[in-house]
């Protein structure tokens, strides 16, 4: 009996030390699938009915980049192309810069934005925890909603090569 428990034993620290080498290695395997510019393709808001549309703050054609560096600092900038254009901006200026440290949790697949300046001064310092996932070879992040009527909002990026 105390064999079998002591195997046990062993065996659970085992497994522990291995889901700890395999967390690490996935927590590296996604940094360095991270790591690097990623341009905006598209915003995407799906509304309570269903539907989806861009954000309305960015427009139909937004340009934007984020920046993660394998030191862990990053950018990010997105405006609106054709500002006054073809329709209004909305309220605010369709303009939206921060930069900072960056990291991730695995687990939830949540990314932790550390904003150490923004383009508004007073919202310098704040930690924005978009979601994340990558699908087709894109980023996408799913900033926390703000909007009513939205239930869903992803930024959706392509990563640079070359």
């Amino acid at each position: 009996m105390r064999r079998v428990q002591g195997a046990g034993a062993c065996a659970g620290v085992s497994l522990a030390a291995l889901a700890s080498i395999l967390g690490a290695q996935d927590l590296s395997a996604l940094e360095k699938e991270i790591s690097g510019t990623w341009r905006l393709l598209r915003t995407e808001q799906t509304l309570v009915d269903g539907s989806t549309r861009p954000n309305p703050v960015y427009g139909p054609h937004p340009v934007g980049y984020v920046i993660y560096d394998p030191t862990h600092h990053m950018c990010l900038f997105l405006t609106r192309s054709q500002i006054g254009a073809e329709e209004p901006a909305p309220s605010g200026n369709g303009l939206n810069s921060y930069c900072g440290r960056w990291s991730i949790d695995p687990t939830s697949m949540t990314m932790f934005h550390e904003t150490e300046m923004d383009i508004l001064p007073k919202r310098a310092g704040i930690v924005r925890m978009p979601k994340f996932k990558f699908k087709d070879g894109n980023l996408y992040l799913y900033p926390p909603i703000d909007t009513q009527g939205v239930v869903s909002y992803a930024l959706i990026f392509e990563k640079v090569r070359g």
